[in-house]
C-alpha cells in the first residue's frame, strides 16, 4: 500500500478476492490482523525492499559490471496511453519506457 494510508484504512476498503501489498510497514510497527483476512478472503502480500546500504551497494555493482536495462520499447509522453495498452496486451520482453523531454 503506497501514500500515508494505513493497514486499517486498506482493510475497510478491500474487495474480496483483492490484495493488499505491504512495504516497509515494520518500520511503523503496524501490522495487517491475519484474521480479518481470512474472514474478509483477502491477501496480505509483504514486499521484501533491501536497506540503503544494499542499495548502494547494487548501484555500484550495476556502475561496475555496465549493467543496462533490456528496454523492450520506447513511447513519447503524448503516446502514454498506447504505452500503458502495450503493458496490457503483455507482449512485452523487458522494459517499456515512457520518454519524458
Amino acid at each position: 500500500m503506497g501514500g500515508s494510508g494505513t493497514v486499517e484504512q486498506a482493510i475497510k476498503a478491500i474487495a474480496k478476492d483483492g490484495i493488499i501489498s505491504l512495504i516497509g510497514f515494520m518500520a511503523t510497527g503496524e501490522t495487517p490482523d491475519i484474521l480479518q483476512a481470512l474472514y474478509g478472503s483477502f491477501i496480505v502480500r509483504g514486499i521484501a525492499i533491501g536497506s540503503r546500504v544494499q542499495f548502494e551497494e547494487m548501484n555500484r555493482a550495476i556502475e561496475a559490471n555496465n549493467i543496462q536495462p533490456f528496454v523492450d520499447k520506447v513511447f513519447k509522453f503524448e503516446d502514454a496511453v498506447d504505452a500503458y495498452k502495450h503493458l496490457q496486451g503483455q507482449s512485452f520482453t523487458g522494459k517499456v519506457v515512457i520518454e519524458m523531454e
